[in-house]
């Protein structure tokens, strides 16, 4: 999972295409509105991408953080046949919710 915060566009594309994608892969993240405070995309290459607005607290930034964490949890164990179901996959969902969560959380410096 590649994780973008406050990045200008010209970064992340540089970034995403010396991983070897192109810019029609991941267009939709690049020249975003200004009212977006988050996405998620996967990429063909099975690369997830989450781009997201620093705020000025961290406690602003959890619900967002969380909410990019689904789209990636949901992108990524689909894409490996997982799908959600309660008291069958549920708990997946919750651990790499959580791990995707805490590493973005650890990451942010105010």
């Amino acid at each position: 999972i590649m994780v973008s915060i406050d990045e200008p566009d010209e970064a992340i594309l540089e970034r995403l295409i010396r991983e070897g994608n192109t810019k029609k892969e991941f267009k939709e993240i690049l020249n975003l509105d200004e009212t977006v405070r988050g996405i998620c995309i996967m990429l063909p290459s099975n690369q997830t991408v989450i781009r997201l607005k620093r705020f000025h607290k961290k406690h602003d930034m959890i619900g967002v953080i969380v909410h990019e964490a689904f789209h990636a949890t949901t992108f990524i164990l689909e894409r490996i046949g997982v799908k959600l179901g309660l008291s069958v996959s549920d708990e997946a969902y919750a651990y790499l919710i959580e791990f995707i969560t805490t590493e973005i959380y650890n990451k942010l410096e105010f």
